[in-house]
């Protein structure tokens, strides 16, 4: 697949999904970090990225800190926090790794012909 094409399907894939995906892409460690790189590469109005960014962020930043001072009322969260935090990474990767296997089902497990 060229570069082109590449370029062409995340722009389509934007423009679809883009309010969306940067807004929920601040809540998945490592999809944070290139979903506004992506929205660059496919030339989304940066009004727009910045707005959902921003709320995405704002939204994170909030819901984490709150989540974080309701569940430290809890005495097994407070004494077992490396297990929490343990399982709040595994949870957050598990929709990337349940992609990736749709993906190669429904490809046959064959890699990408270059």
């Amino acid at each position: 697949m060229t570069t082109l094409r590449h370029v062409v399907r995340t722009q389509e894939f934007f423009d679809r999904y883009g309010a969306r995906a940067i807004v929920l892409g601040r809540f998945v460690p490592i999809v944070r970090t290139f979903i506004t790189v992506m929205a660059g590469v496919s030339w989304m109005d940066a009004r727009r990225d910045f707005t959902y960014s921003l709320v995405g962020g704002v939204l994170w930043a909030a819901g984490v800190t709150l989540l974080g001072l309701w569940l430290g009322r809890f005495a097994f969260v407070r004494d077992d926090i490396e297990l929490m935090l343990i399982l709040i990474v595994f949870v957050s990767l598990l929709p990337i790794v349940v992609e990736i296997v749709r993906s190669r089902r429904s490809s046959g497990g064959a890699p990408a012909a270059r």
